[in-house]
């Protein structure tokens, strides 16, 4: 589905079946009704001299899988406590996040040339991946360049807030550590050199 509009839904969004819900915007919106649909929520929305961007204060549940930034309109979080079960991915525009919580910790942050995020908030959202044009990067802190704090500094990242990558284990990869006594080789998957810069 999507709205070429602009103003306010306060409505809950929800489905029984799969929804890819995808919004293309010609002015600002702001979604303050909760989105629990069966299926992605993409932003694809153009830039124009109308169009400030699209606001989500709802919470947007388990049943939402990934979210989808492109088109070069941000999108402002200023929910807290999202559920949604896939990954973020920022192509070519903003997301703006305003809580420690606002990104799930299982969500996986997919960051694309072109693409920002703004963690305007101070304080560390924990996610369980960061990558960079699908390089995976490394666990740790991550902030804006300067920040004078973080592990990481790149320049995909803007504001005051920090990212604490913290991968989710494999399942069964803690059984296997536990047999590593007995002589069992674990092989553990090489992460790619970050992209992002250490601070002096």
């Amino acid at each position: 589905g999507g709205n070429n509009g602009g103003g306010n839904f306060s409505g809950s969004i929800t489905s029984t079946n799969t929804v890819d819900l995808r919004i293309n915007l010609v002015k600002n919106m702001t979604i303050s009704g909760s989105l629990n649909h069966f299926g992605t929520f993409t932003n694809d929305s153009g830039a124009n001299s109308r169009n400030r961007g699209m606001t989500v204060s709802g919470v947007i549940g388990s049943n939402v899988t990934d979210i989808i930034m492109q088109g070069g309109t941000p999108m402002h979080f200023t929910n807290s406590a999202n559920a949604y079960t896939g990954d973020t991915y920022v192509y070519s525009s903003q997301l703006r996040t305003t809580t420690t919580i606002t990104l799930p910790d299982t969500t996986e942050v997919h960051m694309f040339t072109g693409g920002v995020l703004n963690l305007n908030f101070t304080g560390t959202d924990t996610v369980a991946g960061l990558y960079f044009d699908n390089v995976e990067q490394s666990a740790g802190t991550w902030g804006r360049v300067g920040n004078g704090v973080s592990d990481y500094e790149t320049a995909f990242i803007i504001g005051n807030g920090l990212l604490n990558v913290v991968p989710i284990p494999e399942p069964g990869a803690a059984g296997l550590l536990g047999l590593a006594g007995l002589g069992l080789l674990v092989r553990r998957r090489r992460r790619a050199q970050p992209q992002g810069t250490r601070p002096n």
